[in-house]
């Protein structure tokens, strides 16, 4: 078992595609497959059902890729650790921001990292939150920038600022006059949100759950 066979079998669960996963991972797909194979005689046990389309874990692989995740996270970790101690960090930061935060967000901070760090790289990912909870699980992200919470145990989290949300209200609307929103039972079946793949459509439908 290697680190590499690791990272390959974390990466399948997320694409759940071999050829989207080999290319991620810089690797032929019959590479992949093979390390794939080799892995799961060594152990003895199939991570993976292939008779599902799209790809599906076994209930024990399900398992096996969770400890993978942690393995090489911690793996990850030495690493920083290591380059932390030479006082020379060098390498590349791969940032995740959700698309309604970045261009405000980003140049607020990135000249001045660029400055502080000269031989780090900061890569700049835009995707939806569920995407970027993705990258952070697999390791192809370091650190994301989203809206909370994530609902992800395995994260940690630290608040930068919070915003109120406004509603729109059609002029004839009995609360347009109102200071606050109250919510109405008709306001529900009647709200317009963002697509599902959107961090505030999740935080919106929560408020409309309580409201």
């Amino acid at each position: 078992m290697t680190l590499q066979q690791l990272r390959y079998i974390v990466t399948l669960d997320q694409e759940k595609h071999f050829a989207r996963a080999a290319e991620l991972c810089a690797v032929s797909q019959p590479g992949l497959t093979i390390q794939l194979k080799n892995l799961e005689e060594e152990i003895g046990v199939k991570i993976f059902d292939r008779s599902h389309v799209p790809l599906t874990t076994t209930p024990v692989g399900e398992q096996i890729i969770e400890k993978a995740r942690k393995i090489l996270r911690e793996v990850d970790g030495i690493k920083n650790l290591v380059i932390n101690k030479k006082n020379d960090l060098q390498g590349s930061l791969n940032i995740g921001v959700i698309p309604t935060l970045s261009p405000y967000l980003v140049p607020l901070f990135i000249r001045d990292m660029e400055l502080a760090m000269p031989k780090m790289k900061f890569v700049i990912k835009e995707s939806s939150t569920i995407d970027l909870i993705n990258g952070l699980d697999t390791g192809r992200i370091d650190v994301a920038i989203m809206a909370t919470p994530t609902g992800n145990a395995y994260l940690t989290e630290f608040p930068l600022f919070q915003e109120p949300f406004v509603a729109y209200l059609h002029p004839k609307h009995p609360g347009v006059k109102d200071k606050t929103f109250q919510w109405r039972e008709k306001d529900k079946l009647e709200l317009l949100l963002l697509q599902n793949e959107y961090c505030y459509n999740a935080q919106l439908l929560d408020i409309c759950m309580r409201g």
